[in-house]
């Protein structure tokens, strides 16, 4: 009878092999869970790996919830008499997709793939998105809106700028007749006042202060040449006033090549001056309208045209009585105001004021 060795019995636990494959398994669980984590995934967390859900082709109207840096499916629907499909965990990531088969305890990356913007409507857990614009599309219009259109505006004759509030003079009371022109003037910068602070609207006006109203009221276009009269000296103050009043056709010299700078203008050559640099046409028959004249027979020949020319234009104001010119007396600071805002109404410029003594041709 021989003896037999005894079997070699196996020590318990798992053998090396097994063991190994243990811990690989491990190993891919644990390298899944931190590569999700890393993801972003806070929506999978630990259940979805612990219960992976079945993941089929969606219906029409799947349910989906957004919201984090991915998307993860939910309530997938399977169809009756289908066969159940092999439990699988599907994560999303802004960089891919990872896929878990619980069964073969295999991994599947895919890349990630541009995903058009899903508008979701706000719920209670969900937070609105605005979704910007196109550079390329234009916004919507306006609706236009209807209804009776507005009155066309009714507009006042263009004025110039005025370069000041209207000067106050002491000698000028709200009751002077000539008080409308010459606060209108002074706020437009074409008359001021004395040194004193008065205006002396009754002081007689000369040939020279005239020719600097005139400057400043005009922007005329010259059409004659300079003159050189014989009492004007080169150094003369208004020189240049008196120049440009000579070539914008509104004054002359006399037949003697004088000009007269420090002698007063005379009422019937504040207006037959007015009348030659505005170009003014003459009336078809003078005489007719200088018959409103209680003293037209005073009127200087030389002037007779001209006066009708202003007396239907407009430019002829006389105080105290409408009717008399007195054509030869010496025209008033009040009086040449009077006319030269006339002259800028009848330009257009300003508006007419009413006045009872403004001449109104029959």
């Amino acid at each position: 009878m021989s003896n037999s060795p005894l079997p070699e019995r196996r020590p318990p636990g798992l053998r090396e092999d097994e063991l190994i494959a243990v811990i690989v398994a491990f190993l891919s669980l644990g390298g899944i869970f931190f590569w999700v984590l890393g993801q972003g995934q806070d929506e999978l967390g630990l259940a979805g790996l612990l219960n992976p859900a079945p993941v089929t082709t969606p219906s029409p109207a799947p349910t989906a919830t957004s919201g984090g840096t991915g998307n993860t499916a939910l309530n997938p629907q399977v169809s009756p008499g289908q066969p159940t499909p092999t439990p699988t965990v599907t994560a999303i990531g802004k960089n891919g997709s990872a896929t878990i088969d619980s069964t073969a305890q295999s991994l599947t990356v895919s890349p990630a793939t541009p995903r058009p913007t899903v508008t979701a409507t706000p719920g209670p857990n969900l937070v609105p998105v605005p979704v910007p614009i196109p550079n390329n599309q234009e916004s919507p219009s306006p609706t236009p809106t209807t209804g009776t259109p507005s009155p066309i505006p009714t507009t006042q004759p263009a004025s110039p700028t005025a370069v000041r509030p209207p000067l106050e003079f002491p000698d000028v009371p709200d009751a002077f007749w000539a008080k409308p022109y010459i606060s209108a003037l002074s706020a437009l910068g074409i008359i001021s006042g004395l040194p004193d602070g008065t205006f002396q609207p009754n002081r007689s006006v000369t040939r020279t202060e005239f020719a600097v109203q005139l400057q400043k009221a005009f922007e005329a276009t010259e059409r004659r040449s300079s003159r050189q009269f014989t009492d004007i000296a080169s150094d003369y103050w208004g020189n240049v006033a008196i120049d440009k009043a000579v070539k914008t056709g509104f004054m002359s010299g006399y037949p003697n090549g004088t000009f007269r700078p420090t002698g007063d203008v005379s009422r019937v050559e504040v207006l037959s001056s007015l009348v030659y640099g505005l170009n003014l046409p003459a009336p078809e028959n003078p005489e007719a309208v200088l018959q409103i004249y209680q003293d037209k027979d005073s009127i200087p020949k030389w002037a007779r045209a001209k006066i009708a020319a202003a007396t239907q234009a407009g430019l002829v104001t006389s105080h105290p009585t409408v009717n008399q010119l007195n054509p030869n007396q010496a025209a008033t600071r009040a009086d040449v105001a009077s006319m030269l805002y006339q002259a800028l109404v009848r330009t257009g410029k300003q508006a007419a004021v009413s006045s009872p003594y403004t001449v109104v041709p029959r």
